[in-house]
């Protein structure tokens, strides 16, 4: 125990400020795409449970559908999800529960991690360019309502080009 008052904390793996945009350049409107490969751990012993994930004030067109977290023990660079994979959850055999975060972050140093995958699937709603500057994972600790802010960019270019800075 650190002497917190607080239950674990959950927090991305690597630098959290650096963030990373995602999406897709061409989409078919309605088709689910699968993005992994964004791992998450807690700060210490414990456990966590995640209860939502929404994109933070999403625009255009674009839906968070459903979410998975998948306990994963691999090196960096292993084999994962990927980002932007035309499949559903169901489909590609990831089941959507349980959403306990159990893992606790270990420093890089180690070759194997251990850490959650955070699988979103997404769709492109129409027309319009959708876009989400970040995640935001709401979840429980001790009893405590928490948030943490991932900042993972998502663009689904639209037929608009109403982005043009982000779709070419």
């Amino acid at each position: 125990m650190d002497g917190s008052p607080l239950g674990p904390a959950l927090i991305p793996v690597g630098d959290d400020s650096l963030g990373f945009t995602t999406g897709m350049q061409i989409s078919k409107p309605g088709q689910p795409y699968l993005f992994g490969d964004m791992p998450v751990c807690i700060d210490r012993q414990g456990e966590v449970m995640v209860t939502r994930v929404d994109f933070e004030n999403p625009r255009g067109g674009i839906r968070l559908e459903a979410f998975a977290l998948r306990a994963f023990y691999r090196p960096f660079g292993g084999d994962g999800i990927g980002l932007g994979e035309p499949i559903t959850l169901q489909r590609k055999g990831i089941a959507q529960g349980p959403r306990v975060v159990s893992q606790a972050c270990r420093p890089e140093i180690f070759y194997k991690q251990a850490f959650s995958e955070l699988v979103l699937q997404v769709s492109h709603t129409g027309d319009d360019t959708g876009f989400s500057p970040a995640l935001i994972v709401t979840y429980t600790s001790d009893g405590d309502d928490r948030t943490l802010r991932i900042p993972v960019e998502f663009v689904f270019c639209g037929r608009k080009k109403d982005m043009a800075h982000r779709c070419a």
